[in-house]
């Protein structure tokens, strides 16, 4: 909860009243079920995320899935939930080196997805298929298909060492002595069916696209490095334009468990600005810095 005090003076001089209004909100609740139906092997997933910011008071549902484990090799999925695309946005929150997601995730990730998919594992390899609809950019609410094409993404991890696993930090890891890690790859098919200020879509862009990452962690000391590319064929059928990105960010406990030292740097280079047609200011990339611009 919290509480905002807003209160005008002096404004009687432009014509208007003085008014004071004080105001509690629930900021962001979250409420997960999860659990099995009938059979172990049988699992669900539900997330719902409400807020009353704005005056409102609706609940969005962030995720919905139910899975069934079939063998070791074989899980099948379906409904609303984290796509196996880029190996940052797939990482719980709480786990990540530094609060926010690079400029690169941003830019080239693909968020939650609704449709089906199929997953396994076989010793030191991870894979994973899966059918939607049309993904959105982060800054998009909508995610219905309009038209006949759907979204596909392959995913392949391998533990080299091992397993990295799906944290950039933990504090409860004090020390790691053997040397953990792991690669991560994914290639995808989204045709945009919204515009994107983040990820510089525009309705109607076909794209293809992979993205890869080495993860390694020793002692105090983790790492991650990341590589992004993208292509837009454009809704004219004519034009088209490649995009790639990339980020490194490493982080250090100088006292183990507790204070960690974390440095990223991250770079997109996109091959035209669609930014302005799709809702963007040519200087300005997105919430971020003033005048950061979509093409340094």
């Amino acid at each position: 909860p919290r509480f905002n005090r807003f209160e005008t003076n002096g404004t009687d001089r432009y014509g208007g009243i003085d008014s004071t209004s004080n105001n509690f909100d629930v900021f962001l609740g979250r409420l997960y079920f999860s659990g099995n139906v009938s059979d172990p092997s049988i699992k669900y997933w539900f997330t719902l995320q409400g807020t009353t910011t704005g005056n409102g008071s609706d609940l969005t549902l962030l995720d919905a899935k139910v899975s069934k484990d079939f063998n070791p090799y074989l899980t099948v999925e379906a409904g609303k939930y984290w796509s196996a695309y880029t190996y940052e946005y797939y990482v719980d929150i709480g786990k990540y080196l530094i609060p926010d997601l690079s400029a690169a995730e941003w830019a080239f990730s693909l968020g939650r997805q609704i449709g089906t998919r199929v997953s396994g594992k076989s010793g030191r390899l991870g894979y994973s298929f899966s059918v939607s609809n049309s993904i959105s950019g982060s800054d998009v609410g909508s995610n219905q298909n309009t038209h006949e094409k759907l979204a596909a993404i392959l995913n392949v991890n391998y533990d080299v060492l091992e397993p990295y696993g799906y944290q950039e930090t933990d504090p409860g890891t004090m020390w790691v002595n053997k040397p953990q890690l792991s690669i991560w790859a994914s290639a995808m098919y989204n045709p945009v069916e919204y515009s994107s200020v983040f990820q510089n879509d525009l309705k109607g862009d076909k794209t293809h696209g992979a993205t890869a990452s080495v993860n390694y962690r020793y002692g105090h000391f983790s790492t991650q490095v990341s590589g992004y590319y993208k292509k837009n064929e454009g809704r004219d059928g004519n034009s088209s334009f490649e995009s790639h990105g990339w980020q490194e960010q490493a982080g250090y406990y100088l006292v183990p468990g507790k204070l960690e030292l974390a440095q990223r740097i991250d770079q997109v280079r996109w091959g035209r600005g669609q930014i302005a047609e799709s809702g963007g200011k040519a200087n300005q990339w997105y919430a971020g810095p003033a005048n950061f611009s979509f093409n340094r």
